[in-house]
């Protein structure tokens, strides 16, 4: 941006400055967006605005990709100065925001923060990012049912921008659901509506959700070629958020060539594990057997999903976490008496998964 255009700028009302700011980030121009939004966060602790709450998750992401962590530094000891002296319930959640995405994520501190916000009236003009964030927060936890209902408190908004972040949401739910279908139909959506030169994040955060699904569905060249085309246009961009979201999705890819194979069909009422040297049916009399079938299908399970697939109930959070150790305790002897590695069962975020590649016959089902 030159002189010329800032000063202009600048002389504009701010609600069209941010427009502006917004136009500019959503096209990659990052130092221009960067430039406007400088002027307006700097404002930010003396005189707080419901405009801060709608520009600061946008104006870190730039931070960030920027390399500009000390800046994001001083404003996270700026925010807190002045939130604790105010507890204005902008700078509340400014403050979640940033303690989210520093170099020392201080989660539980924003969660609190955040969980705080929803029982002030006086902050309900910020509920619904507040829901959307606290989603996300208990997504990466595992606590798939919590996330679901935060999203689905979230009220619809005029910005395309988020709505289109709420519906990628929805997808990334239905994935942890097994529900596939529902889920790629929401990206399509979504990825029709926008494209990378008019809302980077929001285009290739769905296209790497796509990716993911992808991944369990057994299409593996389809989610090689997200990754594909997020690398060709990281060439010209750095663009380390999305980099971030990809991370788990390449290592996944990279492992599944080593990968023991595991084949899995349906017949005859039974389910059939075929290994190297032997085929193992699964009667789903033992818990272990149904658990093996849950994963088998699933790749990955909560602990909601065990104890529903189990007890045909609800998961009790603490009371359950014994019961759910030991079943799986007695899935991983069944795996070594079958010549499998210990780590063919492995426990991640909350959820547990097969660290296997799964040929899965649908057709079958």
């Amino acid at each position: 941006m030159i002189a010329g255009d800032i000063v202009f700028l600048s002389l504009l009302p701010m609600q069209k400055q941010l427009e502006t700011a917004k136009s500019f980030y959503g096209s990659l121009r990052l130092l221009s967006a960067y430039h406007i939004f400088r002027r307006y966060f700097d404002r930010m602790p003396f005189q707080p605005e419901k405009e801060h709450d709608e520009y600061i998750g946008m104006f870190v992401r730039i931070l960030l990709e920027l390399g500009k962590k000390n800046e994001l530094e001083f404003y996270l000891k700026e925010i807190e100065k002045h939130y604790a002296r105010t507890k204005d319930p902008a700078l509340g959640y400014a403050l979640a925001v940033v303690y989210r995405s520093s170099d020392s994520p201080q989660l539980e501190t924003a969660r609190s923060i955040l969980e705080s916000l929803l029982g002030r009236p006086d902050a309900s003009e910020f509920h619904n990012r507040v829901r959307m964030v606290l989603a996300a927060y208990y997504e990466k936890k595992g606590e798939i049912e919590i996330a679901r209902g935060y999203l689905e408190s979230v009220t619809p908004e005029e910005d395309s921008s988020f709505e289109r972040l709420k519906l990628i949401f929805r997808a990334l739910l239905f994935k942890h659901d097994s529900k596939y279908d529902e889920g790629l139909l929401i990206l399509k959506e979504v990825i029709d509506s926008t494209g990378p030169d008019d809302d980077w994040y929001g285009y290739f955060t769905a296209r790497i959700v796509e990716g993911y699904i992808f991944f369990d569905l057994g299409k593996l060249s389809k989610a090689r070629a997200v990754l594909r085309e997020l690398d060709v246009f990281t060439k010209k961009h750095t663009l380390k958020s999305l980099q971030e979201q990809a991370k788990e999705l390449r290592q996944l890819l990279a492992e599944v060539d080593t990968l023991t194979t595991l084949r899995f069909y349906q017949e005859k009422n039974a389910h059939h594990l075929v290994l190297k040297d032997k085929t193992v049916i699964l009667s789903s009399s033992q818990p272990w057997e149904k658990l093996l079938v849950l994963l088998l299908k699933r790749k990955k399970a909560s602990k909601e999903h065990i104890i529903k697939s189990l007890y045909k109930r609800e998961y009790n959070p603490g009371a359950d976490d014994a019961a759910v150790y030991y079943q799986m305790f007695a899935l991983r002897k069944q795996l070594k008496k079958f010549g499998l590695s210990s780590k063919t069962l492995l426990l991640e975020k909350g959820s547990y998964r097969l660290n296997a590649r799964i040929e899965w016959e649908r057709s079958e089902q």
